[in-house]
């Protein structure tokens, strides 16, 4: 009955992390599923406390492995994202700079001949 909980562990490490924002829908959902989980298990009257104890520690490992990739997921995305802006950015200045510099090239000449022909 332990695995019935993990969705509520994922969620509860995601809003610790900061991937998941807390609502009261979901803390409803919540109790829901915890409530559901305590009234199947409440007739287990044989409980092995060593089981009990590995399988939270499974548990954890299972969410908190599940968070880390959403980590890493959001660090990978927002990584490509980052490197393409960059990429158009270093394009759009690169032809920024090329305008730049023939709008320049021809107005030097313009400039140096009509102060040659003023004297």
């Amino acid at each position: 009955m332990l695995k019935a909980i993990m969705p509520v562990a994922v969620f509860i490490l995601g809003v610790a992390t900061g991937l998941e924002m807390m609502s009261c829908r979901m803390l409803l959902i919540i109790s829901v599923i915890s409530f559901g989980v305590l009234v199947v298990s409440y007739e287990e009257i044989d409980i092995n406390w060593i089981g009990v104890i590995y399988q939270m520690g499974a548990l954890l490992f299972a969410d908190t492995m599940l968070t880390m990739i959403n980590l890493f997921g959001y660090g990978i995305a927002i990584t490509g994202v980052a490197a393409y802006n960059n990429h158009k950015l270093k394009n759009e200045a690169s032809r920024g700079s090329s305008d730049d510099e023939s709008q320049h090239a021809e107005s030097t000449p313009l400039t140096s001949s009509s102060i040659t022909e003023s004297r």
